[in-house]
């Protein structure tokens, strides 16, 4: 296969890949029509995508391959093999040598001789997938691929039972040799070393990136060379995206080709891999490269051993280690053991100890955290795996200067909820010079007025102790109608800040008075059909979609990816329209064009310049949400994981995302029996919301009514849960009363509790108002509906009026089976309840 041919594999596949399979048989149908060979390359590579796809045809037993000795002088494509060079798990590597005008050494990777079972060949495309999504100055490059012919390049007894030739990749030559043993044949000090590891750490933070985690990082895998490092050899990588089957690069089976002495406690475990995975074998890979040893110090070097440290025992400290070395591993370093162990002691021991928590979630966030920590340490600056009272100053601070706080905590809070948008669209919109200056100027301009007119209704208000946000935020938009007649756009770009942060405030009346008045703006300023109105749309639609208005809400949404669609230019405003639109879709249960429209969103996110972590992360959490409807737990706890990681390398570990992704992790926890971690998550969700919410805010009551409705389904808790429902339920009757969906859980959690403390008549009423409640809701939940009707029905049955007990059963029944759930939790439930009612009524007869 040519270069060019190849680039035009890689193209296509890139189209392809995020497609459906119809979506993608139409594709190819359309764009590969009369070429088989080139159409089987790219299938070839989307074969790591597919759900599990059996490959009808392939017999269970080993493809049958010649010696690998003999394919020595052979040609593969446009190379000749000349040696092999390494042999790992699955696959034999050998270089291979282009004798054209354009001399060229290449690695050529096959599958290794009398391993070619089906599992490996998906493993092997897996690699190979995962390669042509990477492109790094630090990660080996993908040139080339294909399958050998077999039958011209050994014998016709070669040929695999399903006719294909044994598939092959080809990736540029890395002249170079493991990173440690680079580093003391050149005699590196810490400082170089470190310089090093970190362009390690960015190859590996880019492979988090585009959602693939190694799982294998090791020195073996990662060359050094004169020029660099060259990250190596992602057999058994692991794709997080959401439509990669896990079969292909999960390792929990006994083919277990990790290597152990590099591996996390979770891959020794055979739990959920994540990139978390990755940072800890980067913590073993640093700890090595710091003090020539490994973490764990064992006398016998048997496996199970080895694994029984990495579960059980706490690493050494690196500088307690070098302090009983001898010479030797300061030497290799340029200095002497007692300098190294100073210079190792403090700061780098607990980078690399941080690194190496046996908990995931112990660890730093990500690959961009651990190398920010070194960053800080070469430049002399405290690192962040040692600050740990800053929330304690903080708070302290705050109560101290009140008054000062509230006005800083005004504008952040428009800043951070309105203007970062306005910066960021600015910049990744207008890619010319002059342009993004100007949307930096006019970005610019919006805060400094915004910190006038909130810093004079301060001053004008001072004396007043119940002077509140929102009244500050009404003088602010009197004024910008007053003042800003003449300045249309500006006044939009103000209005639309302060609409967003009487949204975040859920004082949604004075949110789509502004947003409503934005729009008219844009309408007057560019017409009906322009990017600006259609993110104005979006706006007021999201306000209505809060305050369950879903028919206008729809409307709006609908008007906005029109105009978005025509212009189809990717943006950041249109991705975050598509991943609005997949959560709307996502409550009527529409999961499969939620899940489409998500990955487009995280597509453009991927494709348009500029900082988008937040909104990456964001819609992750939401795919994995739609996962965890559709039961797909383990697709769903990766993603959910992958989320938190970017979230807390964002905002840290208190944000109210945070909060609902650590409690969505919980339900994950509850689905599994976890029901000790389930509680531990609810309970922190629970604690981050309080600390950063009003009393009043529904997100907080959301998450009371959570645990309170966990405690009562699988604790004792009754009366705290009891006590908890309440309190939400009172928060919501007085600032959210049109949210029915919550009203209902509320409702339903303190009918529980009451129940199960045996006031059963008090139950009765709540119960009843939940049922009421839940078919109010729009769109029409109906598992929540029968939940709460078979809840009923069991607290009648307590109370032996067993007719009308029977009559919510049926009727729970009949709402399960018009949503085709009849194989549901539920239904099994209800007929439980049903076949006691009709055993008490023969032991009555």
């Amino acid at each position: 296969m040519t270069p060019k041919r190849w680039q035009q594999v890689k193209e296509l596949f890139t189209s392809a890949k995020d497609l459906s399979a119809d979506e993608r048989e139409r594709f190819l149908d359309a764009h590969i029509a009369g070429d088989a060979e080139l159409r089987s390359e790219v299938e070839s590579l989307l074969a790591s995508y597919s759900e599990g796809d059996d490959e009808a045809g392939f017999a269970p037993t080993q493809f049958w391959m010649a010696d690998d000795s003999s394919l020595l002088g052979k040609n593969i494509g446009a190379y000749t093999i000349v040696r092999e060079i390494a042999r790992g798990g699955m696959g034999v590597v050998y270089e291979g040598r282009r004798e054209t005008e354009f001399k060229q050494r290449v690695a050529i990777k096959l599958i290794r001789s009398g391993l070619g079972t089906e599992d490996t060949v998906r493993r092997f495309h897996a690699e190979r997938s995962a390669l042509a999504r990477l492109n790094h100055p630090n990660i080996a490059k993908l040139l080339d691929g294909g399958s050998l012919p077999d039958a011209r390049l050994l014998n016709e007894s070669s040929r695999r039972p399903d006719g294909q030739g044994t598939p092959y990749f080809v990736m540029e030559y890395v002249d170079g040799i493991p990173i440690d043993a680079y580093c003391d044949e050149k005699k590196l000090s810490i400082h170089d070393r470190l310089q090093l590891y970190r362009t390690v750490c960015a190859a590996v933070q880019y492979a988090h990136q585009n959602l693939i985690v190694h799982r294998d990082l090791k020195p073996g895998n990662i060359f050094a060379t004169p020029t660099g490092v060259k990250l190596l050899d992602f057999g058994i990588a692991k794709l997080l995206s959401p439509d990669m089957s896990d079969d292909m690069t999960q390792t929990q089976n006994m083919q277990r080709f990790f290597t152990p002495e590099y591996a996390s406690p979770e891959q020794i475990l055979g739990a959920p891999v994540t990139t978390s995975s990755d940072i800890y074998s980067l913590g073993v890979l640093l700890y090595k490269l710091l003090t020539g040893q490994r973490p764990y110090q064992i006398k016998t070097a048997t496996p199970r051993d080895l694994e029984q440290a990495i579960l059980e025992n706490e690493p050494t400290k690196p500088s307690s280690v070098v302090s009983r070395s001898d010479a030797f591993a300061a030497e290799n370093r340029s200095t002497t053991t007692l300098k190294l162990a100073k210079t190792l002691s403090g700061d780098l021991d607990t980078i690399v100890l941080k690194a190496l928590q046996k908990e995931p979630e112990r660890r730093y966030a990500s690959v961009q955290q651990l190398d920010e920590d070194l960053r800080r340490y070469l430049a002399g600056r405290p690192v962040a795996a040692r600050k740990d009272s800053f929330g304690y100053r903080f708070s302290k601070f705050v109560r101290r200067n009140q008054i000062a706080v509230a006005a800083f905590v005004i504008v952040n809070l428009v800043i951070i909820g309105g203007i970062g948008g306005v910066i960021w669209q600015g910049l990744r919109a207008e890619r010319e010079r002059d342009r993004a200056q100007a949307e930096s100027e006019k970005a610019q301009e919006v805060i400094r007025v915004l910190n006038e007119m909130l810093s004079a209704a301060d001053v004008t208000r001072a004396t007043k102790k119940d002077v509140t946000v929102a009244e500050i935020l009404d003088q602010a938009s009197q004024r910008i109608e007053r003042d800003f007649a003449n300045r249309p756009e500006l006044a939009a770009d103000l209005l639309s800040t302060i609409g967003s942060t009487y949204e975040s405030l859920q004082l949604f009346d004075k949110a789509e008075a502004a947003k409503r008045k934005v729009l008219e703006l844009q309408r007057q300023l560019r017409g009906s059909d322009h990017p600006k109105v259609a993110e104005a749309l979006h706006a007021l639609g999201e306000i209505h979609y809060m305050r369950e208005n879903r028919a206008v809400a729809e409307s709006l949404f609908s008007q906005s990816l029109a105009i978005f669609h025509k212009h189809a230019e990717p943006s950041k405003a249109y991705a975050l329209m598509l991943n609005d639109y997949g959560v709307f879709v996502q409550d009527e249960g529409k999961y499969t064009l939620a899940d489409s429209l998500l990955l487009s969103a995280l597509k453009i996110y991927h494709e348009v310049p500029g900082d988008n972590r937040k909104d990456i992360a964001t819609s992750l959490h939401n795919l994995a949400l739609s996962k965890d409807w559709q039961g797909k737990y383990q697709e769903a706890d990766s993603l959910y994981r992958v989320s938190l990681a970017i979230q807390r390398e964002v905002y840290g570990n208190n944000n109210v995302l945070i909060a609902f992704t650590i409690g969505n992790l919980g339900y994950i926890a509850e689905a599994r029996k976890d029901y000790t971690e389930a509680e531990r998550l609810f309970r922190e969700s629970l604690a981050i919301r309080r600390s950063m919410l009003s009393e009043n805010h529904s997100d907080l009551a959301a998450s009371k009514i959570k645990l309170g409705i966990f405690l009562v389904e699988h604790g004792t808790a009754f009366a705290e849960a009891e006590r908890l429902c309440r309190e939400a339920l009172d928060a919501l009757m007085q600032h959210n009363p049109n949210l029915k969906r919550l009203l209902a859980r509320a409702h339903l959690g303190i009918g529980q509790a009451l129940h199960k403390q045996r006031k059963i008549h008090e139950a009765e009423n709540d119960l009843r108002i939940a049922v009421a409640y839940f078919m109010q809701t729009q769109p029409l939940n109906p598992r929540c509906v029968a939940d709460a009707q078979i809840t009923l029905a069991e607290n009648l049955l307590e109370q032996h009026r067993d007719q009308e007990s029977e009559t919510q059963i049926l009727q729970a029944q009949k709402v399960l089976h018009s949503a085709s759930a009849d194989s549901s939790a539920e239904m099994v439930r209800s007929k439980k309840v049903l076949e006691y009612l009709c055993a008490a009524r023969k032991k009555v007869r």
